[in-house]
């Protein structure tokens, strides 16, 4: 039974979350999965608990059903229905946690970092003790719902204008933190039936109160005439007099809200909605009178509401998955390339799936097919046959074909050879961010003599957005599109234990795509043979190419009279490639070109230093964990290896050192920015 507790909880402050719900059994399941997504790095999760208010539906056994699942997960069964004022005093009066966070069941969190927001703000503040989240109302379809909508529309622009948002009508209640002393002390007289507005005046005397802008929940206004009215018989409650014996006569400026905020909100109201206006101010005016009039009448004395039932069918709307594509050609299947940008992609691609609809599209190869890899769902595309140089063609074509067929909410382009764009934007209206592994152009224009560079110089210009994997990549994007937003993303790891060196390894490790000219592996040849002092080191390469060029590998390893001393030992992979770096002593990354360089990573993250070419784009690498020879100098990178069997000692300490480092690239932080930036653009 899963236990939603996260990092070192003696170091957090403990966390209860209440719901109180009646008759919710359409939105209940849907704000407990909503939770249960959130991350809780800055609190421990004590418990949610969901004090059932005499629920005549199914709310209850959806409850116990979800509870099922998650063992801090807990529900009060109350048979009468006594009111949210009677449950909320309960509430105050059970919870233990250092934090009280009362949600209600019939709002959407914004984010799977809503709660991250939210109480990192909370545990900040030293001072206040009462914190309110930030509401956005959502438009219904029908008419008479958007004259609703318009109205409370038109309210948030007037009481966002006031400075500090320190204002009752900034507290709904809606989602409510309390610290522990507070909560502790709270309890609400029967008599009032104005709930919110006690509450923000109490907080103020005990402390304070803040409003939390940056961590929203979402609502639906009403639907109907019949809801409306309903919802305004909840506004004002309270009798000021009632307020003014417990708190004193400045409770009559409790609702005030000077005319200058006023215009400023209506001005800024009317600039940005302008076809909204008329209704917002007749709604807003029939609004202040009727609820006058059940303050007057104290409609409300029985503390039990009326059920708005057009509010409580937003949840499923609000957390449906927005959809996203990832493009790119490669894939962990491929047999002609799986690099590391296909590998980075899955990485990526599997962590967001449980927040977003994740699509990736890759170019076909022999027997493949559509498939789910990790609930990631893979669409192949273009052609099989004529090998990668026809598929790469094919794939880029086809592309633009699904870029205009397919329904998404943001596209992510990984930017693939021989043209590096697809220039996707031209064929959408909807938001596309490049991902440069690398910029290929060059690379491609040396290989086959055909200028890729200038398209992929003009490509960028169609692009606004943009991940790189490190400052130099975005120094390069920045020459091609200077006025583009650039987001630097690494790439990631998967963190291991600490392997120890202990001078009996005797492997030195080439791992990779078996490409002589890329890769280098001619020059790591060369610089090997020239090594005098090997001490029974032998240099084992792995990976796997197209068959002329492990062709070439194994020729060139035999017409050197290698063979004794270089085994080449073809494609690794799962638990043979951890055994495989485990018992090297260090790793050798010979390129000629290098986008970023997982193996690099990789070999870090067992605790094994480098021997590398000073390329620009591995900038990134520290000194201290690597040694760096000037690039292609054959002579310099056989001193760099025999400088590593001669030393075992400098070989531990740069190793240490690379673990250390490769902890801050873990996987699950990349996705956790990857995240963070599709809420950013949506």
């Amino acid at each position: 039974m899963e236990t939603l507790i996260v990092k070192d909880i003696r170091r957090l402050p403990s966390l209860t979350i209440a719901i109180p719900a009646h008759n919710e059994e359409g939105v209940i399941l849907r704000i407990l999965e909503s939770i249960s997504l959130q991350c809780f790095d800055v609190c421990s999760l004590d418990k949610i608990i969901i004090y059932c208010d005499g629920c005549s539906d199914n709310t209850v056994n959806n409850v116990k059903e979800f509870s099922k699942n998650l063992s801090n997960v807990y529900y009060y069964e109350g048979y009468e229905r006594i009111g949210k004022t009677k449950m909320l005093n309960r509430i105050f009066a059970e919870n233990e946690s250092d934090f009280l966070m009362v949600l209600d069941a019939d709002i959407g969190l914004d984010g799977v970092d809503f709660i991250q927001r939210f109480m990192g703000r909370a545990v900040r503040d030293s001072k206040n003790v009462m914190f309110a989240a930030h509401q956005i109302p959502l438009r219904p379809k029908s008419m008479i719902g958007k004259f609703f909508y318009s109205s409370f529309l038109m309210w948030d622009y007037v009481r966002l204008s006031m400075p500090n948002k320190d204002h009752v009508e900034n507290f709904y209640g809606a989602a409510t933190i309390y610290k522990k002393a507070f909560a502790s002390e709270i309890f609400i007289p029967r008599y009032i039936t104005g709930m919110r507005t006690y509450l923000y005046l109490l907080a103020k005397k005990k402390g304070g109160f803040s409003y939390v802008r940056n961590a929203s929940i979402k609502y639906w206004t009403p639907h109907t005439v019949s809801d409306f009215i309903k919802l305004t018989r909840r506004v004002y409650g309270s009798d000021l007099s009632i307020l003014e014996e417990i708190f004193g006569k400045d409770v009559h400026d409790v609702y005030f809200v000077e005319r200058k905020y006023k215009i400023r909100g209506i001005s800024k109201f009317a600039r940005k909605h302008p076809l909204y206006l008329v209704p917002a101010l007749v709604i807003s005016f029939l609004l202040v009178h009727m609820t006058r009039r059940y303050q007057k009448n104290n409609f409300m004395a029985s503390g039990l509401w009326d059920k708005a039932k057009s509010t409580k069918q937003f949840t499923t709307s609000l957390l449906e998955k927005n959809r996203i594509i990832f493009s790119n050609y490669d894939d962990l299947k491929n047999p002609w390339y799986a690099g590391g940008g296909a590998l980075a992609i899955h990485e990526v691609a599997k962590r967001l799936v449980n927040y977003l609809d994740v699509t990736v599209i890759t170019g076909k190869y022999p027997n493949c097919k559509n498939e789910f890899i990790d609930r990631v769902y893979y669409k192949r595309i273009g052609c099989c046959g004529g090998g990668p140089k026809w598929g790469q063609l094919a794939y880029s074509f086809l592309l633009i074909f699904y870029v205009i067929k397919e329904k998404f909410d943001l596209w992510f382009e990984s930017f693939t050879p021989p043209f590096t764009t697809g220039l996707v934007p031209i064929f959408t209206s909807r938001p596309v961010v490049g991902i440069t592994h690398m910029l290929s152009g060059l690379d491609m224009y040396r290989k086959y003599k055909i200028p890729f560079h200038y398209f992929e110089r003009l490509g960028f210009k169609f692009y606004d957005k943009f991940i790189v994997l490190s400052q130099q990549l975005k120094r390069e994007v920045e020459k091609y599109n200077e006025k583009a937003f650039i987001e630097i993303i690494p790439n990631g790891v998967n963190c291991r234990l600490k392997i120890i060196d202990n001078n009996e390894k005797k492997f030195i490790i080439f791992i990779g795509r078996i490409e002589i000219n890329q890769k280098g592996l001619d020059l790591l040849l060369n610089a090997f043979s020239k090594i005098k002092k090997l001490r029974g080191y032998k240099l084992l390469i792995a990976g796997f190419g197209n068959e002329k060029e492990e062709s070439i590998l194994k020729k060139n390893i035999r017409e050197m009279s290698l063979t004794e001393r270089v085994i080449f030992i073809g494609k690794v992979e799962g638990e043979k490639k951890s055994k495989f770096f485990s018992e090297a002593a260090f790793v050798v990354i010979p390129s000629r070109f290098e986008s970023f360089s997982m193996v690099a990573l990789e070999a870090f993250s067992y605790g094994l230093p480098i021997v590398v070419f000073d390329l620009e784009n591995l900038k990134w690498i520290p000194s201290d964990c690597a040694i760096k020879v000037k690039p292609f100098d054959e002579t310099g990178l056989s001193m760099a290896i025999e400088k590593l069997i001669l030393n075992p000692k400098l070989r531990i300490k740069m190793g240490n050192r690379a673990w250390e480092l490769s902890r801050g690239f873990a996987w699950d932080n990349v996705g956790q920015k990857y995240l963070n930036y599709i809420k950013n653009i949506l």
